[in-house]
């Protein structure tokens, strides 16, 4: 049992195992403790009673949303996560960052002025900085775009390790999880049906579901659809790598026709114009070129999510 006062239990009567490969999502009604059974298993709640028997190899990473307020404000990301990865130069911390969307300079700007969005990308590379076996993360979804959230979703059907999920992003729990429990009624306990079943249970005002099958019933195509879902995401990658490149080479191309417009306002050699507007017709062929790569690739990214 535990709780956040001695004699007054949140939850109790637990039995449950996890294995180095479960994605299980934590279902029930905000308030039953599912928060509560997360910071008992990272330790920040001590139990009244019983014992959690945990591997001597076992890391644990914990996102929840209310930690960005705990974030050094006065910072840069750069300093914050150097500081977890103290045996990397800055090249090393900086390609951390980056591949949670902080890079250039969003990786040295000061933590107060991020997003809600950008600081939650800050957190998930802070908890990964030690490379941890088992990922609790507590609405990860809150304040993260489309395109961070189908990121989060890639990056956690391609990862190795085990994950706890507590969200109401039905979604996410259907392409990522493929065990359920439910935590109610002062208990967590194993699911017995699927997330249809408890999304019509939530429907029809908390009606009791049925918990007679002692197998999850739905493990194998839960797991099974994880599996499409990530080979889904990685054939989608070339074309999303692809259009990020497009993305680049356009700006990179408007910047440069920008400086050559400048250059036009200041005296030169004629033959110096006649290459600078050279240079310019052929910017604006290929801004024009890669516009329609990139509207192609666009829909086709868009017919296939």
């Amino acid at each position: 049992a535990t709780g956040y006062e001695e004699g007054k239990p949140i939850l109790s009567k637990l039995n449950l195992q996890i294995d180095k490969d479960d994605r299980i999502a934590l279902l029930g009604a905000n308030g039953n403790g599912k928060s509560t059974f997360a910071k008992m298993l990272i330790g920040e709640l001590k139990l009244f009673d019983g014992t959690i028997t945990a591997s001597k190899k076992l890391n644990i990473g914990y996102f929840a949303q209310h930690q960005s307020e705990d974030l050094p404000q006065n910072t840069t990301p750069v300093s914050y996560i150097a500081g977890f990865m103290q045996d990397a130069n800055e090249t090393k911390v900086r390609a951390h960052l980056a591949c949670f969307g902080l890079d250039g300079q969003k990786a040295i700007t000061q933590i107060d002025k991020l997003s809600g969005g950008e600081k939650a990308r800050l957190l998930f590379a802070k908890i990964t900085c030690d490379r941890p076996n088992l990922l609790i993360l507590d609405e990860p979804t809150n304040h993260l775009d489309i395109e961070a959230r189908e990121g989060l979703m890639e990056a956690l059907n391609l990862y190795a390790g085990a994950v706890i999920l507590i969200t109401h992003d039905l979604h996410l729990i259907e392409t990522v999880a493929d065990r359920l429990w439910l935590v109610k009624d002062g208990t967590c306990k194993v699911f017995n049906d699927d997330i249809e079943t408890y999304r019509n249970m939530i429907l029809e005002k908390d009606k009791t579901p049925a918990q007679s099958n002692p197998t999850p019933k739905t493990t194998q195509t839960a797991k099974e659809r994880r599996q499409q879902n990530a080979q889904r995401l990685a054939e989608l990658k070339p074309i999303k790598d692809e259009i990020k490149k497009l993305e680049m080479q356009m700006e990179t191309a408007h910047k440069r026709i920008a400086e050559i417009e400048n250059l036009f306002t200041q005296a030169m050699a004629p033959t110096k114009m006649i290459e600078l507007q050279k240079e310019l017709n052929e910017l604006t062929k290929s801004i024009q070129t890669n516009e329609n790569k990139w509207l192609e690739l666009s829909e086709k990214l868009e017919e296939n999510t």
